[in-house]
């Protein structure tokens, strides 16, 4: 505990056989741990990795307490297997303003019981967690604070130049595991946290035409968190239409006698939108609208194409508001 190691420590293939303490120690160098094998407690709180931590293939039979422990560069933990609990709570992946990044690597890592990582800070990039297995709780913080925005996620040079390191890839991935672990223990405002970084990163991934899609989610619903933005849209798609109508049935009236009235104008653009409730065989009869200029009645046609969606996205907001299923 409080040591410091100033330069490497290896003790890949150590078996620890009783409760082994790095409470406060600081790595200067790299740390090896590869294959260790840690019969009782691991005790790494507030410890400070400085340079690579490996931990791939350790076996941590009880706690591993790794909390508020700092990894400044990658931490890899590929292959660990945590029979115990382990804690990462308030541990500091990465160093904001550093110029290094932080990989944390929990590839086909197994955690049999609780994993948490409750208030921890992924700076740089998301954990790497292919084939990785949570039997039990999961905790994390789904705060934006406590991870790396969308569109900053950081490349190191050698990943960079290579161009091969699907990084993007591999954090809508983590973002899918980590959500498909909060939904099953019914946790829907974080489950859907990390559904609205999947679909950023998926609105990055692909061709035009494969991202398009994704763009326009986020763009009107904010992918289904937003009732604001789809309610506005609706907004527009009503009034601007029924400014439209309301010119054209006020010029028509100017030359003569006219079936249209003003408040027709803001209603025909209204049952345009809401189709479903039949306002169109209530208050208006066929003969009228077949009568309008073919443009107007493509602006009518465009309102309820374009409504459809755009209430899809105010219901799926509502739904998950008021946590409906």
């Amino acid at each position: 505990s409080s040591a410091t190691f100033t330069q490497g420590a290896y003790f890949s293939s150590a078996t620890f056989t009783q409760a082994a303490y790095f409470s406060s120690a600081t790595f200067t160098q790299a740390a090896y741990f590869s294959s260790a094998t840690f019969t009782q407690g691991a005790y790494f709180s507030s410890a400070t990795f400085t340079q690579t931590a490996n931990f791939s293939s350790a076996t941590f039979t009880q706690t591993a307490d790794f909390d508020s422990a700092t990894f400044t560069q990658a931490a890899n933990f590929y292959s660990a297997t945590f029979d115990g609990p382990a804690k990462f709570v308030g541990a500091k992946f990465g160093v904001r303003g550093a110029d290094k990044v932080c990989v944390p690597i929990f590839t086909e890592a197994a955690f049999a019981r609780l994993a948490s990582f409750r208030d921890a800070e992924f700076v740089t990039h998301y954990p790497v967690l292919e084939g990785t297995e949570f039997r039990e709780a999961l905790v994390v913080t789904a705060k934006p604070a406590n991870w790396p925005a969308t569109d900053l996620v950081l490349l190191d040079k050698a990943a960079e130049d290579a161009k091969n390191v699907p990084i993007k890839e591999m954090a809508k991935e983590s973002c899918a595991k980590i959500r498909h672990a909060l939904a099953k223990q019914g946790l829907p405002e974080d489950e859907h946290f990390f559904f609205r970084r999947e679909m950023g990163f998926a609105a990055q991934i692909g061709g035009f035409w494969q991202r398009l899609p994704y763009r326009l989610f986020g763009v009107f619903s904010e992918y289904g968190q937003s009732i604001a933005r789809p309610s506005l849209w609706l907004l527009g798609l009503w009034l601007v239409p029924a400014l439209i109508l309301l010119s054209y049935f006020a010029w028509v009236g100017s030359f003569g006698d006219s079936v249209w009235r003003g408040i027709d104008a803001v209603g025909l653009s209204f049952a345009n939108i809401i189709t479903v409730f039949g306002f169109h065989r209530l208050y208006f009869e066929p003969e009228q609208i077949r009568e309008l200029p073919a443009l107007l009645q493509v602006i009518g046609a465009a309102q309820t194409v374009l409504a459809l969606p755009l209430l899809f996205f105010l219901g799926l907001a509502l739904r998950k508001r008021f946590r409906l299923r």
